[in-house]
């Protein structure tokens, strides 16, 4: 009995058993869900806090940035809202006015918050003018997840003298003391490869992160795009750390828009931009939603979540005053891309749309459109190394010192202010170049097999200058001491440029063919490679020895082009182009075949590939020829002598009108109505040119008279387009054939048929539009 017992128990659970693990299980993966629940809301409360936070901060900034102390006298109480991930928040300031009381030692309230200093208060103290500051109390509310109200708050004192005087007044100043803000440390952003910092003077220097792609979402193997990146200002380096003195914080997206989508109960915004000191937080647009205001289309492809914004604000309507987003176009059409061409969008189309956001009041809002107003490509280390795609030593210190000749002679040193936001010439850029050797390598070496370059591109983006920003740079030069430092160091701290590393976004060819390959990859299949997934420049299938060949860089010249986008969104962007020689040498050929270059020399080309020569050859090759003609590079399957044919080297010329001599035409031309015939003899025809169609057809006729390499041997077909001749090769590994040609007289074709329409007898003359000629084909 125990041993029966004992195997019935081995077998299993009991079910009372199953039931309390049943239980328990239960109880534990409750109270998982419930922490998870627990975790998530938390994650979006302290998200929603920190949002909060940095929007009461940035407007306690945006309050302290008044440039004249009618600036500072008109800082008021108001309220604002703001969306950010689908939480709304009212952003709400206090200001409480303080003003100084000599006869007391003490600051006392002032009622009114706006104005000059009042000269005293209700009890008749009197006040000491413009001794005075305001203090703003900041406060912004939200509902969470649970309906409930949730509100954070902070508060600062902001003096009567302006940020700009305050910084006067610390320079004169013999104590230690300097402006109060933050003190952020970074690592030296040049030690990232492909950052290149621009000095603005006096120990401070700008530069950009690099900017990449991320993919921020993935739909049914659709991917949402952003092009993110910095613009950091900073000094003090000291090991390899400086001290931040200002962060821009870019994204840049495209999306799908559509007007009819509208929803007219948010609020458009008009840009933010560079006010001189600060990107200014935008203001509420004028014209109400229903005529300003899109969102995204409801059938696109799936989007950034700050598309939203970018559909809604991105608009300049007619009549539009103030800053605008595209401040160079006339008009703010909207296109839509049908069959690869831009068309005008309709009211209720969609169309493509791309725009740059920078965060301000702790929220991205769309600013004004970038313009890439320099773009070129640097001499990389090709080295092997790590990072043989970083721009050399050399290279780098030559883009920074051209990057302010260009600022110094757009802006820094031109007089005039109307022509700050003037593009300089091409001379004058290339004058430049020449004088910091920029475009050095000519040629770059790279071997048939096995080897590697890399390219790298960058842009020069420099916004719009609204009046605001021309006048302080302006006034940056009248009050700048050029005894005690440069021109430079005054001004270019006012201005808001950057130059970016754009080799990830450039457009790079070609990408596949016997010469060369640039890899030009897509992103959303790289997410995980360190080094670029563009611009790694390697031979081509079957690279010809001792050539050179042409790499090229292309990429649009606004948003669209930072956006990643495989189309401009208005006719008004342009497409900027640059390109690197590669000479190819060294290596052998493959073992299953051999390369060599034909040139056809003395001859004329027609308009279209028709017109030029092909080649056949046994063994068997493959001629490709450029645009133009020349060179044709050709393949052989395998090395040593091969017999070249060069054929259809004749072909139809331009036609020709048919005049008549002595007055007389010698053309007969008939017409057949019914069972008769109407003959017309010396007509005295001529063809105009309008009539050039029917005109006499001639043929362009050639022959091979020499070969640098090899033999000429039988010509068939003569004086026929299916001419050929038989070219006996010597070699074909690596060599470059020059095969000259002769012209020979053109044939011209006869007239086959002379046929008119309308009603004439036999002695009328007929009108030459009246007249069909038919001649014949002499190539054939």
């Amino acid at each position: 009995m125990n041993k029966l017992f004992m195997k019935r128990k081995s077998r299993g659970f009991s079910m009372i058993e199953v039931l309390i693990a049943v239980v328990v299980l239960g109880f534990g993966l409750m109270a998982l869900a419930a922490l998870q629940t627990s975790i998530i809301r938390s994650s979006a409360e302290t998200k929603a806090q920190t949002v909060a936070l940095q929007l009461a901060k940035d407007k306690i900034e945006d309050l302290r940035a008044f440039q004249t102390l009618a600036g500072y006298q008109a800082i008021t109480s108001g309220n604002d809202t703001a969306t950010e991930s689908a939480v709304s928040y009212t952003r709400a300031w206090t200001v409480t006015r303080f003003g100084y009381q000599a006869s007391t030692g003490a600051f006392a309230a002032i009622a009114t918050l706006t104005g000059a200093t009042p000269a005293a208060d209700a009890s008749g103290v009197a006040f000491t003018a413009n001794n005075e500051y305001k203090r703003v109390a900041v406060t912004v509310s939200w509902t969470d997840a649970n309906g409930n109200t949730q509100n954070i708050g902070i508060e600062d004192a902001i003096g009567a003298v302006s940020p700009g005087d305050g910084a006067k007044i610390v320079l004169n100043n013999t104590a230690s003391s300097e402006p109060r803000y933050p003190r952020v440390l970074i690592n030296d952003p040049s030690l990232t490869e492909g950052v290149i910092p621009i000095a603005v003077g006096n120990g401070t220097e700008t530069a950009a992160t690099n900017p990449k792609p991320e993919i921020a979402g993935n739909n049914n193997n659709q991917h949402v795009v952003e092009t993110r990146f910095d613009v950091l200002t900073y000094a003090g380096l000291n090991n390899n750390t400086a001290q931040v003195q200002s962060r821009v914080e870019t994204v840049v997206v495209g999306c799908t828009c559509n007007e009819s989508n509208k929803d007219t109960a948010d609020t458009s915004y008009r840009p933010t931009y560079w006010n001189g000191f600060r990107y200014a937080a935008p203001t509420a647009a004028s014209y109400t939603p229903k005529s300003g205001a899109a969102t995204i289309a409801n059938n696109a492809p799936p989007q950034s979540q700050y598309c939203n914004t970018c559909c809604r604000d991105h608009h300049d309507p007619s009549g539009v005053t103030g800053p605008k987003f595209d401040p160079r176009r006339t008009t703010h059409t909207h296109y839509k891309i049908v069959n690869g061409t831009l068309v005008a969008a309709g009211a209720n189309d969609d169309y493509v749309e791309a725009c740059r956001l920078i965060r301000v009041d702790g929220i991205f809002r769309v600013a004004a459109d970038m313009n890439n107003d320099y773009f070129n490509l640097l001499a990389t280390r090709n080295d092997g190394s790590a990072a043989a795609y970083a721009p050399t030593a050399t290279a780098t210190t030559n883009y920074q010192n051209i990057v302010l000749d260009y600022l110094g002679a757009r802006i820094v040193n031109q007089g005039s202010p109307s022509a700050y936001n003037t593009l300089l010439t091409a001379s004058a850029v290339q004058a430049l170049e020449a004088t910091r050797s920029i475009n050095d390598p000519d040629s770059i070496s790279i071997q048939r097999t096995n080897d590697f370059k890399w390219l790298h591109s960058r842009g020069l983006f420099i916004d719009y200058l609204e009046p605001e920003a021309l006048d302080k740079i302006t006034n940056a030069k009248s009050a700048c001491n050029t005894a005690v430092t440069t021109l430079q160091s005054c001004v270019l701290k006012y201005v808001p440029f950057t130059s970016i590393n754009l080799s990830e976004l450039t457009n790079w060819t070609p990408t596949s063919g016997t010469q060369l390959v640039v890899t030009n990859a897509d992103f959303a299949n790289s997410v995980g490679q360190t080094d670029p997934v563009r611009g790694k420049v390697v031979p081509g299938s079957n690279p010809t020895n001792n050539s050179n060949q042409t790499a090229y860089s292309s990429i649009f010249s606004s948003n669209s082009g930072v956006a990643l986008l495989s189309y401009t969104i208005d006719t008004d962007e342009t497409t900027l182009n640059d390109s690197q020689v590669f000479a190819i040498g060294g290596g052998s050929p493959p073992a299953t075949g051999g390369t060599y270059q034909v040139n056809v020399t003395n001859y004329t080309f027609g308009a279209s590939a028709s017109t030029y020569p092909s080649f056949t050859a046994n063994p068997s090759v493959v001629c490709n020829y450029s645009a133009g003609g020349n060179p044709y590079n050709c393949t052989t399957s395998t090395l040593g002598a091969t017999t070249l044919n060069i054929t259809s080297y004749n072909y139809e010329g331009a036609k020709i009108a048919y005049t008549a001599t002595g007055g007389s035409s010698g053309i007969s031309c008939s017409k057949t109505t019914g069972n008769n015939t109407t003959t017309i003899t010396n007509i005295g025809l001529s063809i105009p040119a309008s009539s050039i169609a029917n005109a006499r057809r001639t043929c362009r006729n050639f022959a091979v008279s020499s070969v640098s390499s090899g033999t000429i041997g039988a010509v068939t077909n003569s004086a026929k387009g299916s001419e050929s001749t038989a070219i006996s090769l010597t070699t074909a590994d690596a060599a470059v054939i020059n095969i000259g040609m002769t012209a020979e007289a053109s044939t011209n074709a006869s007239l086959l048929s002379c046929t008119y329409s309308g009603n004439y007898n036999s002695n009328d003359t007929i009108p030459d539009n009246k007249v069909t000629l038919t001649w014949s084909n002499p190539c054939q």
